[in-house]
């Protein structure tokens, strides 16, 4: 706080020594003309006696010594924390605000003085033209002078700066003028400076330049920052949302800190905290809470969970907050998934943003605005880059703010447990009789896709695979073997060897007994299934079905009684018996040419009459349809020729074997005296085999 100089600025210089104050406080806002005259003073008399003249006499001198005092001072009364009364220190304004310099112009000569008045001279027109300038003259403490020099014949003057910039302010000795300078700043932004010079000119001292002891003009500086609150928001999730449990809480934490950190900070009053819930998400109702809030605070909730919104407004507002430069207050709340909004927002891309505002009013003479600041930069509801330092605020998606004024948020922290199973091998075939080259292989393939590790607890991976036991002849054979992949890649270096599994009494396989540390969590690691079906003289075409069933668990952890999802648990494979078919038809050939159409081939009767011929053809088929490693080998077509030699003889060399593909070996065909054959070698899956050969109707047939 500065002296209070009015209690004696205005008296007589004299007077004020002889008091014995000290000047020292004014020295550089002071200056001080003296002129001294001698006024010498006889009186002369003449006079008669009688009639008669007489000698004249003359007077002892008196003197009269005058000293005319011209002396003024402008002192710069801003409270601050200086002591130099020539500056007004650290003044403080908002962005487009109005700064208040206060001065005092004195006359404390013992003569009236005029003095002419100037703002810095490198101000524009414009700058000039944002500054108002108000001054009172005073007789002496708070009475206000009953004549002035002003052009509205009054003692209040109230002009702009162009005005006031080269006027002129005339005061009698005694005399003093309380200076306001009202200045409105244009585009300034926090911890923007800028200096305001106001000087006065004694017109005396100018006219008496040759007697004066001190420059004829007074300086005094006034020091602008512009200053405003530097909001930093931090906001993070203290705990994840498990979005396997409905009824589970999420917790998020909002601090905001007037931030300090730079020299342009400033104390907010009655700032707003606005939170809204982005779709997905609703809010827990009563759960917004603040230890630390100062101010008469209120709070209103929105949304499902309050029970006073609708569906994507949930949210709240926390109001009337005072935060101190420097000074931080935290706000939790929790939230739900929202049902009504399923579907709507993706969890691991989803962030919850904050806003503050705080209305700012400079000192009534232009209208209030608020400054806006928030976690989301892309939103376009901030407005700080208009107040704020370009380097003042930045919003980072990390929940670790930096920089003056940074702000940060965090995307959504869950807990999503998800499982995924699915058949990787097609429908499986096996002949009649199964050996160890010839059994069915079923693969089915768990995935985690969720953000858990999953199997590292007994039971929260189980499964169980069943035979459907519509065929007796075809089991599942073997050992039931996983092979673990860490990042579902499938490639020899990523995953890993098979390893047997065992089920427990109720045939369920656990997981966590061959797999201790369980699957990976974000990574789409896998578990491979693999289980055998065999075959022990089946039929052919018989068709066995096996379920592979995911069973998820909890597997008790502790607070976790969520369950993985999985959309379709169940699997189901199919196992069918193939192998080798025969089939035998006929046709007529009546001339015994060696030929027939092919249409004309069938297992139907046959009408022939002695000495006509029939072509008859064996046809092999190998049904196996999907599986190479099936193929059939040796295949031996053979006719005894038994069958037809009472009433009818072979025709020579009317026997021929073709085949529908062209790997196969053919051996004969061959005619003995009891049969005719003919070797195939191998036969593929899906392909066929074809004896055929001719005979002649005997005469007179038994």
């Amino acid at each position: 706080m500065k002296p209070n100089v009015f209690k004696y600025s205005v008296l007589n210089v004299g007077v004020v020594a002889a008091m014995g104050i000290s000047t020292g406080a004014m020295a550089a806002t002071q200056q001080t003309a003296t002129i001294s005259a001698v006024i010498a003073n006889q009186a002369t008399a003449t006079y008669n006696v009688a009639t008669a003249a007489q000698t004249g006499v003359t007077s002892n001198t008196v003197t009269i010594n005058i000293e005319e005092i011209a002396a003024f001072s402008l002192v710069a009364i801003n409270e601050d924390t200086d002591t130099d009364n020539s500056t007004n220190t650290g003044i403080e304004v908002i962005p487009t605000g109005i700064a208040a310099y206060n001065h005092t112009l004195s006359n404390t000569g013992n003569l009236t003085d005029t003095y002419t008045m100037a703002l810095l001279s490198s101000l524009t027109a414009t700058q000039l033209g944002n500054i108002s300038v108000s001054y009172i003259i005073y007789e002496s403490i708070d009475t206000v002078a009953t004549t002035s020099s002003n052009a509205a014949g009054n003692n209040v003057a109230n002009v702009t700066g162009t005005t006031f910039d080269t006027s002129t302010i005339t005061l009698e000795a005694g005399q003093y003028a309380e200076i306001v300078i009202n200045e409105t700043t244009v585009d300034n932004v926090g911890g923007d400076t800028q200096n305001l010079t106001l000087t006065a000119t004694s017109n005396y001292f100018t006219q008496e330049s040759d007697t004066k002891t001190d420059d004829a003009d007074v300086t005094n500086i006034n020091d602008l920052i512009t200053k405003l609150p530097v909001f930093g928001i931090v906001k993070t999730v203290t705990n994840p949302l498990d979005l396997n449990n409905s009824d589970d809480a999420a917790t998020y934490s909002i601090t905001v800190t007037n931030d300090d950190g730079g020299s342009y900070a400033a104390d907010a009053t009655d700032i707003t905290i606005f939170d809204n819930l982005p779709a997905g998400l609703k809010l827990v109702a009563n759960s917004v809470t603040s230890t630390d809030a100062v101010g008469t605070t209120s709070v209103t909730e929105n949304g499902n969970g309050a029970g006073t919104g609708t569906t994507g407004t949930d949210g709240f507002t926390y109001s009337g907050i005072d935060l101190a430069k420097g000074d931080s207050v935290t706000i939790t709340f929790e939230v739900k998934t929202d049902p009504n909004e399923d579907g709507q927002f993706e969890p691991t891309a989803t962030v919850n943003h904050a806003r503050v505002e705080v209305t700012l009013d400079p000192s009534g003479a232009l209208d209030p605005y608020t400054v806006v600041d928030s976690t989301d930069s892309t939103g376009g509801g901030q407005n700080t880059g208009t107040y704020y330092k370009t380097s003042g605020d930045s919003e980072i998606l990390d929940g670790n703010a930096s920089g003056i004024g940074g702000d940060s948020t965090q995307t959504l922290t869950i807990v999503q447990r998800a499982l995924e199973i699915l058949s990787s091998s097609d429908d499986r075939e096996v002949p009649t009789t199964s050996t160890a080259t010839s059994i069915a292989t079923h693969t089915a393939v768990i995935t985690n896709t969720g953000n858990q590790i999953e199997g590292d607890t007994a039971n929260e991976v189980t499964f169980t695979i069943v035979d459907s036991a519509t065929n007796a002849e075809v089991n599942i054979s073997g050992d039931v073997t996983i092979v673990y992949d860490a990042d579902g890649v499938g490639t020899t270096a990523s995953a890993g060897s098979a390893m047997i599994i065992t089920a427990d009494t109720n045939d369920v396989y656990d997981l966590n007994t061959v797999l201790s540390g369980g699957m990976a969590a974000d990574a789409n690691s896998t578990v491979t299934i693999s289980y055998k079906v065999a075959s022990t003289d089946a039929v052919l075409d018989e068709v066995e079905t096996t379920k592979v069933e995911l069973i998820p668990g909890n597997g008790g952890e502790a607070n976790n009684n969520s369950v993985p999802t999985v959309t379709d648990p169940i699997i189901t494979d199919i196992t069918t018996v193939k192998g080798l078919t025969l089939t035998k038809t006929q046709a007529l050939d009546a001339d015994c040419s060696g030929s027939a159409t092919d249409a004309s081939f069938s297992q139907n009767a046959v009408d022939a009459t002695p000495d006509e011929c029939v072509v008859y053809r064996i046809l092999a088929a190998n049904t196996f349809t999907t599986l190479s490693e099936f193929s059939i080998n040796d295949v031996v077509i053979s006719e005894p020729v038994s069958n037809f030699d009472t009433n009818a003889d072979y025709v020579a060399s009317s026997a021929v074997t073709t085949t529908s593909g062209t790997t196969a070996t053919i051996t004969g065909p061959t005619k003995t005296g009891t049969e005719i054959t003919t070797t195939v070698d191998p036969l593929v899956f899906d392909q066929t085999a074809t004896l055929q050969y001719s005979i002649k109707i005997k005469a007179n047939p038994s």
